[in-house]
């Protein structure tokens, strides 16, 4: 009813994008901390707050789940070929678009076990787990700046575009049964 609000942080730093495990034990986050942003953990109830990733120059967020609860699919960019790219672009009046990509992570034990599973210089973004475990919907820009989704394997392999739209189309998720996939248009 909206009556039991209880806040699980409290500081100066920006955090954001908080995503619960399947299970409800545990809450993923980015917190960003003098411009750098990174993932971290905590308990449901908001103790045991944890630095997950330790980059200077990544920009990671944006996590959410797998049906095991202790694996996060996200996306991470590199701040430094963000710039560089809009240093060109403003050189030779071209708009570029943010390579970014997406990495799955363990958040249990002490082996993260980070690996990328899109592998393109474009934008892939907002990606959304697939019950199966195995799957999972990301969000990418093809030619004319057209924003669609993709379903993409964690085993890798090519992604398989699902929309078809001139316009934007993103933020999909799926039902919990994986029988039926929502998105924003």
């Amino acid at each position: 009813d909206g009556g039991n609000i209880q806040r699980l942080t409290n500081n100066q730093w920006y955090d954001a994008e908080a995503t619960v495990s399947p299970d409800g034990k545990w809450i993923v986050f980015g917190r960003q901390i003098d411009g750098n942003a990174d993932l971290w953990r905590m308990k449901a109830d908001g103790t045991d707050q944890t630095q997950l990733t330790f980059t200077s120059d990544w920009q990671e967020g944006e996590a959410y789940f797998m049906p095991d609860s202790e694996t996060v699919i996200f996306r991470a960019w590199k701040e430094s070929e963000k710039e560089r790219l809009a240093e060109l672009d403003k050189k030779n009046g071209t708009r570029s678009q943010t390579p970014m990509n997406i990495y799955s992570m363990k958040i249990i034990g002490p082996d993260r076990d980070v690996q990328p599973r899109t592998f393109t210089s474009d934008t892939n973004w907002a990606p959304f787990p697939a019950p199966d475990g195995r799957h999972f919907l990301v969000v990418r820009i093809i030619e004319g700046g057209n924003w669609e989704l993709f379903l993409a394997d964690m085993a890798g392999g090519d992604p398989v575009r699902l929309t078809y739209n001139p316009g934007w189309d993103g933020m999909g998720a799926f039902s919990p049964d994986g029988k039926k996939m929502v998105f924003t248009r």
